[in-house]
């Protein structure tokens, strides 16, 4: 039977249109979307995935990956699944266009890929969940040393520089635009190693957002961070996560 990791990633890089229902263990609006980007990238010409992360915690996979040819230039992805007895359950996904290099130089996806010792996936986690709940929701900037690792913390987001000095730039110039970055719900946090991911929803000035976000850990602190946000639609707002790409 496959892990939660080796089912979401051999879903997504099948090239064998028959085999997806094998894969997929009911109906959903996320499974049924999910199943149908399965056939178009088995099947389509020029559509094709680059995996670049997978983590795995528990019967949850998170795979951190490039797509292109589905849109008019690469998507940057995550995919969420649930694998019970190897099949894929439940779904949330984001996506992202490409962006040029952030004004430090990174990518969107560059930067390590190994999850490191399995021995830290709980206190990476903890620290993880934490750090979302008392800063990202909780708003206690006061506290953020305590959680990251000054200016030795890398940041991929494409708008934001590298430290605390380019993320509270990056914070400053959103409140100058009338548009305050807010967390108000974590929904879930999937660790291995030294990767952390969690998916939370909030708002963007007025809009609703879900904030996919993944973080590496290292000697106690967040040292990287790579995420995706993007608005809910409202007839998914009840659902509490992200759109489906196109």
């Amino acid at each position: 039977m496959m892990s939660p990791s080796a089912a979401a990633t051999a879903l997504l890089t099948n090239r064998n249109p028959a085999a997806i229902d094998g894969f997929l263990g009911g109906h959903g609006v996320d499974l049924d979307r999910l199943r149908d980007l399965a056939e178009m990238l088995a099947v389509a010409e020029g559509l094709s995935l680059t995996i670049h992360r997978v983590i795995e915690d528990g019967d949850w996979a998170v795979v951190h990956a490039t797509q292109t040819g589905l849109a008019s230039g690469p998507l940057v992805v995550f995919d969420v699944m649930r694998v019970v007895d190897g099949r894929i359950v439940a779904h949330h996904d984001a996506a992202a266009a490409m962006a040029p290099p952030n004004p430090s130089g990174r990518t969107q996806v560059d930067g390590p890929v190994a999850v490191g010792d399995p021995g830290l996936t709980d206190t990476s986690r903890a620290l993880v969940r934490d750090f979302v709940e008392s800063i990202l929701i909780g708003a206690r900037y006061d506290e953020l040393p305590r959680f990251i690792a000054g200016d030795d913390y890398a940041q991929h987001n494409s708008q934001i520089a590298d430290g605390l000095s380019g993320l509270g730039a990056a914070l400053d110039a959103l409140a100058a635009q009338g548009l305050a970055m807010v967390y108000t719900t974590l929904h879930q946090v999937v660790a291995q190693g030294h990767f952390v991911f969690t998916r939370s929803t909030g708002r963007l000035g007025d809009t609703p957002m879900a904030y996919f976000d993944l973080f590496r850990v290292d000697h106690g602190k967040i040292v990287e961070h790579w995420d995706i946000m993007q608005p809910i639609p409202a007839d998914r707002l009840r659902f509490g996560s992200a759109p489906q790409r196109a």
